[in-house]
């Protein structure tokens, strides 16, 4: 009689005498291997993420898939005070104004904090400092990052 080649199951030739407890042997074998295949699925299935864990990777996948650099401009129009509406809420935004007659680079950080880079000086925040709320950049006054008819170019940071 030949076996089977993973679980040693019997494979009779037709000269074989069949026997009972050959039968009984192969069906042995047969329900330990289903029995372990479910015991595995058991195990699977106490290790399946739940649907919220899945959503939670689904959000996070997608905020990973966003843009994490954004380059914009605007026009001054020189109000009192005006709101320029951002794609997004950035961590870091930077301007090119005018500051002192000269260009200079305004950095902004989501925190208030503002640096302020020029040939001249470095000045601490001011009135006339444009200012980051959320995904709104405001920008005061006929001054640094408003004067009317000027363009403002502008690169942001998720």
């Amino acid at each position: 009689m030949n076996r089977t080649n993973n679980y040693n199951l019997c494979q009779w030739e037709e000269t074989d005498r069949v026997r009972r407890t050959d039968f009984n042997e192969d069906n042995l074998k047969t329900d330990s291997a289903i029995k372990a295949v479910d015991r595995r699925v058991d195990g699977l299935e106490g290790s399946k993420a739940s649907v919220s864990a899945l959503n939670a990777l689904v959000s996070r996948v997608t905020a990973l898939e966003q843009p994490r650099i954004y380059i914009g401009s605007y026009v001054g129009n020189a109000t009192a005070s005006r709101v320029i509406s951002l794609p997004w809420t950035p961590t870091l935004i930077l301007i090119a104004g005018i500051l002192s007659s000269t260009t200079a680079l305004f950095l902004i950080s989501q925190d208030g904090s503002i640096n302020f880079i020029n040939s001249n000086a470095h000045i601490p925040p001011h009135e006339k400092s444009p200012i980051l709320n959320g995904a709104k950049l405001v920008v005061r006054d006929d001054s640094w990052c408003n004067q009317n008819g000027s363009t403002y170019p502008f690169i942001m940071f998720r």
